[in-house]
């Protein structure tokens, strides 16, 4: 049965509500009563009410794949202050009620919000497992739908158009994203990830970071269609290739949950930039 949100959310009204996000005893066989615990600080983690997701704040042992424990990868993560905890608990949120529970509860087990995150040596502002979301530099909203998008891709390979997307490229991918990293100082790799870059734009690629990987290239449209950045949305729309590749992505999302229209995300836009945008 579809939540109220849900309900809403089909309908295509804006609500100001949001999740409930609880602290519970995970390892009770009793019924899970909800127990007295500051935010964040809640053993297991906290259960995403409407989901069923769980949400870490803090690092352990258990979180990354065994995979990943290397030496090569050595992926590393540290926990956030706790006076972040408020915060971006509210953000996560936002970020999850975009979507319907069961597109999020079919795809996505954990989510992990992070002070910082290392991978292979260099810091990163989010990654993912195939069910698991890492989120780290405070950019949670963004991260968070960047890395659900590489979850939904690897899922779901068959329903993405990547013949027609390549075709729209005027020059091969990188080597990945350890490789743009590794072209970036720390301080700065989060930065020339936000940036529009307009010689990138002309061979199809919306940052520089996008030409890294093909994941990578999805994930930076699919994060602002969610999350619009007007200077993004307007070097979209001004050109054919970046607005042929946005579609692309929007049908893929469609082909997921019929809620995701090119309507739907003209809305997002319209809340966050100039309102007579429009995505086509």
């Amino acid at each position: 049965m579809a939540s109220s949100r849900d309900l809403s959310l089909r309908n295509g009204k804006k609500t100001a509500e949001s999740n409930v996000i609880s602290c519970r005893d995970f390892e009770s066989k009793e019924a899970q009563e909800i127990k007295v615990y500051d935010l964040g600080e809640c053993p297991k983690g906290t259960k995403d009410e409407r989901t069923g997701i769980t949400i870490q704040f803090r690092v352990n042992e258990e979180m990354f794949p065994k995979s990943w424990e290397t030496t090569e990868i050595n992926a590393k993560g540290a926990s956030p202050d706790k006076l972040e905890f408020e915060r971006n608990s509210k953000l996560i949120n936002v970020a999850l009620n975009k979507y319907l529970a069961a597109l999020l509860m079919n795809n996505l087990r954990e989510i992990y919000i992070l002070k910082s995150l290392e991978v292979a040596g260099y810091a990163y502002g989010g990654t993912a497992s195939s069910d698991i979301v890492y989120i780290a530099h405070g950019e949670v909203e963004n991260v968070s739908h960047h890395e659900f998008s590489h979850v939904l891709l690897l899922g779901h390979t068959d329903k993405f158009n990547k013949k027609e997307w390549e075709s729209l490229n005027e020059m091969s991918y990188g080597s990945g994203g350890f490789e743009v990293l590794k072209d970036l100082s720390k301080s700065e790799s989060m930065i020339q990830r936000q940036i529009v870059d307009r010689t990138f734009n002309s061979k199809g690629f919306l940052t520089q970071y996008a030409s890294s990987a093909f994941e990578e290239d999805v994930a930076t449209f699919a994060e602002n269609l969610f999350l619009p950045n007007c200077q993004r949305s307007r070097a979209i729309k001004a050109n054919v290739k970046l607005a042929e590749k946005q579609k692309l992505v929007i049908e893929f999302y469609n082909s997921l949950d019929e809620i995701f229209t090119k309507e739907y995300f003209e809305g997002l836009l319209n809340t966050k930039c100039i309102a007579k945008n429009r995505l086509d």
